[in-house]
């Protein structure tokens, strides 16, 4: 499963995604864990 989320900068949507994989999956907030996210990163409208 996927999620497609919109923000106005890179850094806006990190924390989007770091708040999330903290608070609902249980990751921890590491340089790692936020490196692996932004490797993840693409541009563009996902496919429907």
């Amino acid at each position: 499963m996927s999620v497609a989320l919109a923000a106005d900068t890179k850094e806006e949507l990190l924390l989007a995604v770091v708040e999330h994989g903290t608070k609902v999956h249980g990751y921890d907030d590491t340089p790692e864990f936020r490196e692996q996210i932004m490797k993840e990163f693409k541009q563009g409208t996902p496919p429907v």
